[in-house]
Parts: C-alpha cells; sequence; structure tokens
C-alpha cells in the first residue's frame, strides 16, 4: 500500500524529529567553520582603480563629444587587450623585478583579475594572495607597472591611479560565517531528506490511523504507554492493582483506565451475530511475543467485570503463562489439570478476582503439547459448558505467527482481538497473519493498538501513557512477506476512539 503523501506529512516528520534537525543543522555549522579554518588557508584581496587616458593621436579637440565617445567605445573594447597585457610575462617579470628590489625574499604567489567598469574608462585591478601586506604591494606595483606598459603599447597617456590598493584585514574567503550556514543547510537538508526516505519506507504500525489506513481494519482501542507498568519484575506477585490499570480508582492514571473503557465499550458491539444472544467470546492474540496481549487481556476482563458482566478469563497461552502474573494470583492448578481429567472446572477456578464477579481459570502445568490439547473435543466441551454461565469469556491465547493455537481456539469464538505493540510490527507482517485469519473463515473484530506513545506519534493532545509489560518466549517463531491482506468490509469502530481520547485529563 501506497503511504499517503501531503504537506502536512512533511511537516510531521519535521515535528517529530526536530531535536535530531537541530543538532544536525548545528553539527554542520559547526563541522564546516572548523574544516574551513584547519584546511582551507585564508585568502586577502587588495583592489586598485585605475584611468585609462585617451590614445596620444586623439589630438583634434575641435570636436570634444566625439572624442570621448570614441575614447570610451574604445575603452570597453580594448577590455580583453588590458586582461592580456596585466596578464602577460612582461608586465609579471616587471612587477616581480620591482617587487623584488625592496623585498628581496618575495616568493608570493598570486591571482589576478582585470575589469573595466561599464561605460566608463575605469579600470579595476584585484589581487588575491595568501599574504595581506603582499596583496597590497603586489597590486599597487602592478599598477605602477601597467600604466606605464599601456602608455608604451598601447599608446594611451593620461592614465592614472585613482584609488590606491590598500591593506587588507580580514580575507575575502574562506567566509567563515557563509561557510557555517551552507553547512548546517546542507546538514539540516541531508537529515532532513534521510528522514523522509524512511518514513516512506517503514510500513511499522505507530499510530490509529496508521493501522486503520494500512490494514484497513477497525480499531477497537489505543492502550496508550507507561513507564512504570513495565518496570516492574516479572513474578512480583505484590502488586497486582499495578498491572490491572482499568478500574475506576486505580492508581493507574486516568488516560490508560480511560483507554481500556473505550476498549470496553467497543466490545460490547462487537463481535455478535445479529439476533443472536448469550455469552460473546473472545480471543486475544498478538503478531509476536512481548506486545502485551496478557495484560490486555486482564485489564478487558477487569472492565467489564466492574461494568456488572459475568466475565471469565482463560489462560490457553500455556506454551508460556503470564496470567497469574498480571491479575496478581497464584495457582499450580488450572486449564490443563481440566482438559486431562485430573480436576474439574470448579475445582480450579478462581473466583472474584479483585472482588469483582471476574473469574479466571490459568493454565496450570505447562503441558508438552498445548496445541493438541486445545483441539481436543475435552476443550470444546469445557468452552460450550463456560458459554452457558458467563456474560463473556476473554481467552489468552498464544501469538500468532508461527503457532496456529489463536487460529484453532478463533473458531470456537465470536471473535479475534489482535493485539499490535505501536511501533513494533509492520504492516505486511501483520497482513500476513490476517490473511490466514480470513483463509480460515475467521472473525477478526479488531486491531488494539498497544503501547502507544503519544508525543512521538505527532499527537497535539497529550496523555503520559501506558504500559510496557511483557515476557520473553522460549521458542521461536517465523513469518513471511508479500501477501496482500484483502479489504474488509462493515463499518469501522475506529471512529469511536478520538472523541474518548480527547477528554482532558482528570483533575
Amino acid at each position: 500500500m501506497v503511504r499517503e503523501v501531503n504537506f502536512l506529512f512533511f511537516v510531521n516528520v519535521a515535528r517529530r524529529n526536530w531535536l535530531t534537525l537541530i543538532f544536525a543543522a548545528v553539527f554542520g555549522a559547526v563541522a564546516s567553520y572548523l574544516a574551513c579554518r584547519a584546511f582551507i588557508a585564508p585568502v586577502y584581496q587588495s583592489q586598485a582603480k585605475l584611468y585609462i587616458g585617451r590614445s596620444q593621436d586623439s589630438n583634434d579637440t575641435t570636436d570634444e563629444y566625439r572624442n570621448a565617445s570614441r575614447d570610451l567605445r574604445l575603452g570597453m573594447d580594448l577590455a580583453k587587450d588590458y586582461q592580456e597585457l596585466i596578464k602577460s610575462n612582461r608586465v609579471r617579470e616587471a612587477v616581480w623585478k620591482k617587487i623584488r628590489e625592496t623585498y628581496p625574499d618575495f616568493n608570493e604567489g598570486y591571482v589576478i583579475d582585470v575589469s573595466v567598469i561599464t561605460d566608463t574608462r575605469f579600470l579595476l585591478i584585484k589581487v588575491d594572495c595568501r599574504n595581506p601586506k603582499y596583496a597590497q604591494v603586489i597590486a599597487k606595483t602592478l599598477s605602477e607597472v601597467f600604466i606605464q606598459e599601456v602608455q608604451k603599447v598601447m599608446k594611451l597617456d593620461n592614465s592614472q591611479i585613482i584609488d590606491a590598493p590598500k591593506e587588507p584585514t580580514a580575507p575575502i574567503r574562506p567566509q567563515l560565517k557563509r561557510s557555517a550556514m551552507l553547512g548546517a543547510l546542507v546538514c539540516f537538508a541531508l537529515v532532513y531528506g534521510l528522514l523522509v526516505i524512511f518514513k516512506l519506507l517503514d510500513t511499522r504500525l505507530r499510530s490509529p490511523e496508521n493501522v486503520a489506513s494500512e490494514l484497513q481494519m477497525p480499531v477497537m482501542g489505543t492502550i496508550p504507554f507507561d513507564r512504570g507498568i513495565s518496570q516492574l519484575q516479572d513474578g512480583d506477585f505484590g502488586n497486582s492493582g499495578n498491572r490491572i490499570v482499568s478500574l475506576e480508582g486505580s492508581d493507574a492514571r486516568f488516560d490508560t483506565s480511560e483507554a481500556f473503557r473505550t476498549l470496553r465499550t467497543n466490545i460490547l458491539y462487537a463481535g455478535i451475530a445479529p439476533g443472536k444472544t448469550g455469552c460473546r467470546t473472545f480471543v486475544l492474540t498478538s503478531v509476536f511475543p512481548n506486545e502485551g496481549k496478557t495484560f490486555v487481556s486482564a485489564n478487558v476482563a477487569a472492565s467489564l467485570a466492574e461494568a456488572g458482566k459475568r466475565t471469565l478469563v482463560i489462560n490457553c497461552d500455556l506454551r508460556k503463562p503470564a496470567l497469574s502474573w498480571t491479575l496478581g494470583i497464584s495457582s499450580h492448578v488450572g486449564l490443563v489439570n481440566v482438559l486431562v481429567g485430573e480436576k474439574s472446572f470448579e475445582e480450579v477456578v478462581c473466583r472474584n478476582v479483585l472482588d469483582l464477579p471476574l473469574d479466571a481459570l490459568l493454565c496450570g502445568p505447562v503441558p508438552p503439547t498445548p496445541s493438541r490439547l486445545l483441539q481436543s473435543p475435552e476443550f470444546n466441551e469445557l468452552l460450550e459448558k463456560l458459554q452457558t454461565m458467563y456474560d463473556y469469556i476473554l481467552i489468552d491465547a498464544p501469538p500468532s505467527l508461527g503457532i496456529s493455537d489463536a487460529a484453532v481456539i478463533g473458531g470456537k469464538a465470536n471473535g479475534i482481538l489482535l493485539v499490535v505493540q505501536a511501533g513494533l510490527a509492520r504492516a505486511e507482517v501483520v497482513r500476513k497473519v490476517l490473511e490466514q485469519f480470513q483463509q480460515l473463515n475467521l472473525t477478526v473484530c479488531g486491531i488494539v493498538l498497544n503501547k502507544f506513545e503519544v508525543q512521538s506519534a505527532g499527537y497535539g493532545y497529550g496523555y503520559g501513557y501506558g504500559y510496557g509489560y511483557g515476557y520473553g518466549y522460549g521458542y521461536g517463531y517465523g513469518y513471511g512477506y508479500g501477501h496482500e491482506h484483502k479489504k474488509s468490509s462493515g463499518k469501522t469502530l475506529a471512529s469511536l476512539l478520538p472523541s474518548a481520547f480527547r477528554r482532558g485529563k482528570k483533575k
């Protein structure tokens, strides 16, 4: 999919990277200034202005106007002759000899430029030299020798020096200020161009608008990033309230709990067929590990329970279970014990978690063959039984890329919620997962954008933002590229999100 590029796109690139661009400009200015000081020798210029008189055979004074006009045209026509004469070996040798009489050690190179001032008989001589004193000496000597040679060779008398050359006080090059400004501009433009190219080639999903445009899927919710939650240690069961942030009066920031309430509202109106009532079952999965699907599952379940819905959250990530850590409860028995026939559901379920109508079915011991258990008739029978007991069932499933567990469970649910970490997954990878779900005729209700940083995304409104919880898997995932995701039909729920996020921070 081609990224939309307009004027606002370029403005946002500059706004989001203003500090980098300022640093690049300062670096370019300083680097250019120091490079000019270190590697470019200063060059000084001394100028002399000469008047070239009329030719010696112009003695007819009966028509002064005609003679003046002829001399003026002659002076302009002889501009190239002046340049060739002043640069001739004859003049150079005479200048060299005359300077050496006063300065025996003179051995400086110099550059001469001669020009006729337009519509005049005035000649401007410029001498560039690395020594300011010698620049003046050369210009003065060259002017004297040139006037002598003009009288001898071109027969032009009444020539004289109008403005004597002066010793320059500052070099004409390098111009350090100009070089610094040019260096700043070049570095700024180079870095800005690289940033624009990077943004054009970068397909990572970073914002709700980005998700909706790239995936053509509704954004069910946007969970902000909170650095405090990300610093919690794995296995620290003493701070369960710090991980359940969706409840009213929790210690979490208002914007995070408000985001989960927005997600809850969207779930209340999603995933059920027209005319169908009863329990609504949702599978929450992600593309990669560490995207926070378990955190989202637990908080959405708590939010639904707080709204008075009888809710069950099931840990079906049997490879790396983390629901018990997120909820702050510990149990050595769970779903696996029920599926192998060791325990009944009533014996392993954790009732009224957080003093809410929220039950949790944890994992239990980690099995050697998780997929086989989830595909077993026992799991189907258990899920059918539980759907008669609850209003909502949220299933925390493993990541979808390279593992079929989420797809297997998704066929038994009303819909799938795909948790995507902002700035991590690329659009083509997420489309690959969505395409796999579509091929199995599974319903994907929408995307939950997690760990969203408002400031880095360039939004004008502000929150302090969300959470950074995750865990590592001990097994690998593989994935491919190159498949296009088909556009989904139906009304988008992304429009519900901005109105909630534009509310001000709670006083």
